[in-house]
Parts: structure tokens; C-alpha cells; sequence
């Protein structure tokens, strides 16, 4: 009896440790699972991270520089010898312990709609880590795309820490909507110094990259060129918005007087009127014709005084390139030299939908920096029934100069 007791007692403690073996193993390799990518050394640092022993201490005598991996220090009372612990706050990768850098808090995933290159030929879709992104529905803000949203999520975070940029249908990104377009594993020898990802090209109509530094890219766009309409000026950065769109926009306010819709609108953009005349502070008319609107706004840039005190004569110099008309939307949209509109240049004449957002309010009003006088109605011409009677009255007036002309000639 003492014999199979003490066999059973034996056959009980051999299957408990079995069983606590393997259970074991299934907490250890379960998170550091993520498919056939290899990568034995990350896994080997993951699968003892979680099982090495807790009352240990552990050297770290031979571990790397951890500020410069964004991380924090490798600790004596942690799980894995010569290891960084997890990524600093704000910062984003695998939680670690690992010895791969975390990326900034400045990091993005990029998208170049219908590119095959990674490089700023148009206008990039920006995808700052933490955010669901969306395009506004009419494909302005991501061409490729119309209407849906992308982010860049990390697989495996517990574990390894892989960065996927990934296409969803939903406006929350839920992971059920999302399907993966480019995916980066993290490398061993990267530091803050090198750290890069490949562009990913194969496989879809868009070039993507990640960058750890995003304010390389926003530093080459003006904020407002996110916005997708040259109408509509941007109230964010990536880093501040508020709303599911990579800035938040509104429409730029109502254009001054001297900006004229129906007679050559880029002119008066550049060159304003002498039908309008500027106002002083007291709101007064004074004898100066109002500039053109890029000239002012660059004069008012330049200083603080009122635009009395702006002439077309001292922004002579100014080099004005201007776009006057853009889908559902005219005004004035005063460029820089790459194209893309400069912040607090752009001013609106019309908004219709759908391509062009009107508020429920209507266009916000003129500045009061920006204000000129009115111009006399009777001195425009209509685009309609007036356009017709103008150029008939003109063709009419020029008729019976040459045929007087003709007449003092036979004399």
C-alpha cells in the first residue's frame, strides 16, 4: 500500500509539473507570436522577458544606451539581462523589455495618393500615430480613397510591436474594418540616429512610408494644403485636431470689395480696382484705390499698421501667384512659391455644395483689416443677360468708329 501510494503520490506530481510546464510556455511564446517573419533575436528577448525568473537579479552591465531608443533604463529587478525596459511616455513600439527604439511622438504614417515613389509630389495624406484619419468623403484629401479612413496600428504591442498601416471603412477605425496596406517589423540595430523604414509600393495604387520625425513632411506643406480645398484654411496641425479629417478647416472668410467675381478675378486678386478705395481705421473712405487682395494681406503681414497705409506702389516688389477658382468655389487664394496656400491668404466669393462645405451660416464675414469700399453697382457687368448687352454695346461702339474713322478719310 505504501509502495502505490507513494507511486501515485509520484504519477500526481509529475503531471502537475508537466501541466505547469506548458503553461508556462503558452504565456511566454503566446504574445511573441506574429507569423513566419523571422526574427529570432527579438523573439528571444520577448519569450524571456516573460519568463525569465522574478526574485533574479539581472546584469545589466552590457546593456545598450536605452535614452537613446526611447526607452527606460534597463533595471536590475527586471525580467531579461542587458535589456531596456518599456518605451517612454508619449512614445510608440513594443512596451518591452526590448532593446528596439520606440518611435517619436512626432511620428506618422505617410501615404502619397497614385504614387509610386515616396516623395511630396502632390499633397500627402498624414496619419500621426494614436488617430484614425478619414478623408472628407469627396476624395479631396485622399484621392485614392474617396471617404475612408487609415491608421497606423501596432500589431502585437505586448510582444514584438509590429507597425501596420491599415485601410478601414469605419470612421473609428474598429479592427473588423480594417485591412492591412504596408507593414514595418522594428530593427535591432536602429537607434533615434538611423532610424527608417522602407517605402511600400507592391501590391496597391498608393506609395506609403513611416517616418519618425512627421515635421520633415508638414514643415514642406503649409497647414492649409491639408485641408484638400484651396477655399478652406486650416484652424489645426496634425498634432491639435480635433476632428477625424488630418486638420481641422473651416471656409476662409468673405473677400473685400475689391475683389471682383464677374471681371477677371484673379486681376483684382493681385491688382485690386479703382472702382474700390481703401478705408482708415474709423472706417472711412479715403482717396487711395484698394490694392489687390494678395498684396494687402502681404503688406498687413509685414506690419501692424491698417491697410491705409498699404498702396499697390510699396508692394510693388511682391511676386503675386494666386488661384481664383477651384471646384464649387471662387476667391482669392494667394500661393507660395511651391503652390500651396499660405496661412490666413485665402478669402471667398462663392461656396456652392457639394463641392464646397457652405456652414449652415453662410461664408464668414470680411475682416475688418480687410475691408474696402464698395463698388458701385452699375459698374459691373454681370456674367448673364448684362454680359450679352455689354459686348453687343461694345461691338456697336467700335462699329461706328471705323465707319467714322472711314468717313474722315474720304474727306
Amino acid at each position: 500500500v505504501s509502495y502505490h501510494f507513494h507511486f501515485g503520490q509520484y504519477r500526481n506530481d509529475a503531471m502537475s509539473r508537466w501541466n505547469e510546464r506548458h503553461a508556462v510556455q503558452r504565456r511566454c511564446y503566446a504574445p511573441c507570436r506574429f507569423g513566419s517573419i523571422p526574427a529570432r533575436a527579438l523573439v528571444a528577448a520577448c519569450v524571456a522577458a516573460r519568463c525569465g525568473r522574478a526574485d533574479a537579479l539581472v546584469d545589466c552591465s552590457g546593456s545598450p544606451d536605452c535614452s537613446a531608443l526611447r526607452r527606460q533604463p534597463c533595471s536590475i529587478r527586471g525580467d531579461i539581462s542587458n535589456t531596456c525596459g518599456a518605451c517612454l511616455p508619449g512614445t510608440w513600439g513594443g512596451r518591452g523589455p526590448m532593446n528596439t527604439v520606440c518611435l517619436s511622438q512626432t511620428a506618422c504614417g505617410v501615404i502619397y495618393p497614385g504614387e509610386e515613389t515616396c516623395s511630396i509630389a502632390g499633397v500627402p495624406f498624414l496619419l500621426p500615430l494614436g488617430r484614425c484619419v478619414c478623408d472628407d468623403g469627396t476624395g479631396a484629401m485622399w484621392p485614392s480613397a474617396p471617404g475612408l479612413c487609415a491608421q497606423v496600428y501596432i500589431k502585437f504591442p505586448d510582444g514584438i510591436g509590429i507597425y501596420e498601416v491599415q485601410q478601414c471603412t469605419s470612421r473609428t477605425c474598429d479592427q473588423a474594418t480594417c485591412t492591412t496596406m504596408a507593414s514595418w517589423m522594428p530593427n535591432i540595430s536602429q537607434t533615434t540616429e538611423n532610424v527608417s523604414f522602407r517605402c511600400v509600393t507592391e501590391g496597391g495604387s498608393d506609395a506609403i512610408e513611416l517616418v519618425d520625425n512627421c515635421d520633415l513632411i508638414t514643415d514642406q506643406l503649409s497647414p492649409s494644403a491639408l485641408c484638400g480645398h484651396v477655399g478652406f484654411v486650416a484652424t489645426s496641425t496634425i498634432w491639435t485636431a480635433l476632428g477625424d479629417t488630418p486638420v481641422d478647416c473651416e471656409l476662409s472668410p468673405s473677400c473685400p470689395e475689391s475683389v471682383l467675381d464677374t471681371t477677371r478675378p484673379a486681376q483684382s486678386c493681385c491688382f485690386g480696382t479703382h472702382w474700390s478705395l481703401q478705408l482708415n481705421a474709423q472706417g472711412e473712405e479715403t482717396n487711395l484705390t484698394a490694392p489687390g487682395f494678395c498684396p494687402m494681406v502681404h503688406g498687413l503681414e509685414g506690419n501692424e499698421s491698417s491697410n491705409s497705409n498699404i498702396s499697390n506702389s510699396s508692394n510693388s516688389s511682391f511676386d503675386c501667384i494666386v488661384t481664383s477658382a477651384a471646384r464649387g468655389w471662387t476667391g482669392c487664394a494667394c500661393l507660395d512659391s511651391r503652390g500651396y496656400p499660405k496661412a490666413g491668404w485665402t478669402c471667398t466669393v462663392t461656396c456652392e455644395r457639394p463641392w464646397c462645405n457652405l456652414p449652415s451660416e453662410g461664408i464668414p464675414p470680411v475682416p475688418s483689416a480687410w475691408l474696402s469700399s464698395e463698388v458701385a453697382s452699375s459698374l459691373l457687368v454681370d456674367q448673364g443677360s448684362h454680359g450679352k448687352v455689354a459686348s453687343w454695346a461694345a461691338s456697336r461702339s467700335c462699329w461706328l468708329m471705323r465707319l467714322l474713322l472711314w468717313l474722315l478719310l474720304l474727306r
